[in-house]
């Protein structure tokens, strides 16, 4: 690419020598400085060597002689840049010069025989048609041999001495004088001819050059008079760029002013009047916005240099490009959109992200880097700044990261500690993707910084409420062990123990009824009495510890037959009781079908029995509603409820009412154990579900159980 690149500027040089005096009259010296500087300015000088240096570069990547022929497109040069061959020739034909390029022809003694045209513009055509490009001037009667054009050639071609005279030209019938200069040029020879009327020349070539760089070019060149804002010369018109009509833009007085967004219409006016202070060559620019025909807004910038200037030297024309930057405006408001979402998102998340490019050495930060490290946005960094912060025992660590970035280029991750004005961070640093140029050779490493402080931390409280929950695991199992162990002993040998106890009583009291008093007598039945409300409770307690072995696998389960099965179990309770009980239907869900009917025996049982004495027949009303939400609004549930006519009970005693051997009434009022309900919480817990009670304290109560509808079929 360099090597290209020394070539052009070579060439541009040279043609620099004969080229930039035609039209700026300038020296050598300043049009060299004006190859360097035609980058940065828009001047008319500028736009002149830009297509030179199109025309070179079209001629280096040319797989034939230089400038011949011109039909065909060469190759793409080493940088991609500029336009091809046949732009640079189109540009070539709008001077007013003619320009001629002479390959020599020898003989096997090396003596020059002729010359063949590879090369000639427009103007050198119509002035020359025998020397037309391609032509071999080998003939005699073709190039005059032994004439002075032809001697001049073959000197300048021997020696390498420019040659520079003036020669006549018949147009229109009157012989006007021309330049003609002739040089050797690489491995041929330039011809250039232009008129001695350098004032009309120089307006013929700038207006040929406009129209020929407008037809190359997608922006809009124009001219414009700084005092009265009318366009002498535009290459477009603004408002058919817009999208309006003609019969819409004939309505307009001004179309640049008349379509431009009125905030930026008096900064416009300003940087017009402003223009009269410029200086030759000076380049200022200005941003706008310009209403579209449909609607919108487009987006232009205007770079300007004066182009014409009164006989004091002050400014009265300007030279402008306008250039349509919508596009780009779209992708930068974009690009800027997406760095703020980037930004935030770093900002939540606690990280920052890098590139480093490995021919410059540029080490690139987010905002979020700079968080994470206390320093101020925009301050220069190395990779090497995680040795400066990294703490002393995971240095090691960082080392490796530092080695990764500036020398492998490849995937990883690390984790370490970095010290800063403020705190100790842990850092997890990802080294993400490598972007390859177009030889596929690494360019650019990017990766990302995140703050996994508190992350850390809690992985580490969750590993330690892990340790502890295993310890409290082994304690459970040793503690079920044990209840298992105490339920085999309660429900064998205790209540074979209370069974051996009772009789050895009962066997007491045969034998010795005669020679006992009655307050012995009295004393045996109290304690056989003890002894079977301890065998009842022992069964209680090991049917309640056991509740949880009688679940089998979930299945679906219809309420409506666990019911009618209940009831069937029930019916001499019923019937004794003279109950009366209302049913609606029942939904379908998944349950477990023993533990729901031990639910619904203890609930009717205990509905049963805190009956109203004296009162009405105890009437049960059990009703299913759809799911709805419960306690936790996330899932619902299918809602049955037990309603009685029974005494009730205090409202503050609902919660109570679950909890094992709780009772609210004297044990010689009602019998039980008072470990019903908190069988039924026991179940509908094991089911994901919940149960409560209600009552006004008069007038009956109403037991509701909530199972999760997630699972369920519907009503």
């Amino acid at each position: 690419m360099l090597k290209n690149q020394s070539k052009i500027i070579c060439y541009v040089k040279r043609l620099a020598i004969f080229v930039l005096p035609l039209y700026a009259g300038t020296t050598y010296a300043n049009a060299v400085n004006t190859v360097v500087l035609c980058s940065g300015s828009h001047a008319f000088l500028s736009f002149f060597l830009l297509f030179l240096i199109h025309f070179v570069c079209a001629r280096l990547n040319s797989a034939v002689n230089y400038m011949s022929p011109l039909h065909e497109k060469p190759n793409a040069s080493d940088d991609n840049i500029f336009l091809d061959a046949v732009h640079c020739r189109h540009l070539l034909d709008q001077l007013p010069e003619s320009i001629q390029l002479f390959k020599e022809m020898k003989n096997g003694r090396g003596e020059i025989t002729g010359f063949h045209v590879t090369f000639s513009n427009a103007r050198a055509t119509l002035m020359f048609p025998e020397r037309k490009t391609g032509t071999q001037l080998q003939d005699a009667e073709a190039v005059g041999k032994g004439s002075l054009f032809f001697e001049k050639l073959r000197s300048v071609a021997e020696s390498g001495t420019e040659s520079n005279t003036t020669i006549g030209f018949v147009q229109n019938g009157v012989e006007v004088p021309y330049k003609e200069k002739i040089l050797k040029f690489d491995d041929s020879i330039l011809v250039l001819i232009e008129s001695t009327d350098k004032a009309t020349d120089d307006e013929h070539t700038k207006a040929n050059l406009l129209r020929g760089i407008s037809e190359t070019s997608a922006d809009i060149l124009y001219i414009m008079n700084i005092n009265s804002r009318q366009l002498r010369f535009a290459t477009r018109k603004i408002a058919e760029e817009l999208g309006y009509s003609d019969e819409a833009a004939a309505k307009m007085n001004e179309p640049l002013f008349d379509l431009m967004h009125e905030q930026d219409l008096p900064a416009m006016l300003l940087h017009i009047e402003n223009m009269k202070t410029a200086k030759p060559g000076e380049v200022r620019e200005i941003e706008y916005r310009l209403r579209h025909a449909d609607g919108s807004l487009r987006f232009y910038r205007d770079r300007n240099t004066v182009y014409k200037t009164d006989p004091d030297g002050t400014p009265i024309e300007k030279l402008g490009i306008s250039q349509d930057t919508t596009e780009d405006y779209i992708l930068q408001a974009r690009a800027k959109k997406h760095h703020s979402i980037l930004s935030q998102c770093e900002e939540l998340s606690g990280s920052g992200s890098w590139e480093f490019d490995r021919s410059t050495k540029e080490f690139v930060w987010s905002d979020g880097m700079y968080r994470l490290f206390e320093l101020p946005k925009g301050t220069l960094v190395k990779p090497s700044i995680y040795l400066d912060y990294v703490v002393p025992k995971d240095r090691e660590i960082a080392e490796k990261l530092v080695d990764v970035i500036e020398n492998h280029w490849e995937s990883s991750e690390f984790n370490f500690r970095i010290k800063t004005e403020s705190t100790t961070r842990m850092l997890r640093i990802k080294t993400s993707a490598v972007i390859e140029n177009e030889q596929h050779e690494p360019e650019k490493i990017l990766g990302t910084d995140m703050d996994v402080t508190t992350a850390k931390k809690a992985e580490e409280n969750i590993q330690g409420l892990n340790k502890t929950l295993m310890s409290k695991n082994r304690e459970l199992e040793a503690l079920n062990s044990e209840l298992k162990t105490f339920n085999d002993i309660a429900a064998n040998d205790y209540k074979e123990t209370l069974r051996s106890l009772y009789i050895n009583l009962e066997n007491i009291i045969k034998a010795d009824s005669q020679s006992m008093s009655d307050t012995g007598k009295a004393n045996v039945r109290k304690a056989q009495t003890a002894i079977q409300k301890m065998k009842l409770l022992t069964e209680d307690i090991v049917s309640f510890s056991r509740i949880p072995t009688l679940g089998s696998n979930i299945s679906t389960v219809d309420l409506n037959e666990i019911l009618q099965q209940v009831l069937h179990e029930m019916g001499e309770k019923i019937k004794q009781n003279n109950v009366r009980i209302e049913t609606e239907n029942l939904p379908v869900l998944q349950g477990m079908p023993m533990l729901i009917s031990l639910l619904f025996y203890h609930v009717l049982d205990n509905a049963i029995k805190f009956r109203r004495e004296g009162g009405p027949d105890p009437v049960i009303t059990v009703e299913g509603r759809a799911p709805e939400s419960g306690i936790d609004d996330d899932i619902r549930y299918y809602e049955i409820s037990f309603t009685d006519n029974g005494i009730g009970f205090d409202p503050s005693e609902g919660e109570n009412l679950f909890s094992i051997f709780y009772r609210l009434h004297d044990r010689s009022q009602y019998k039980g154990s008072g470990i019903g309900l908190a069988v039924c919480r026991k179940i509908m817990a094991l089911h994901g579900g919940y149960i409560t009670a209600e009552s006004n304290g008069r007038q009956g109560a109403a037991i509701t159980c909530y199972f999760p509808a997630e699972a369920a079929q519907p009503l």
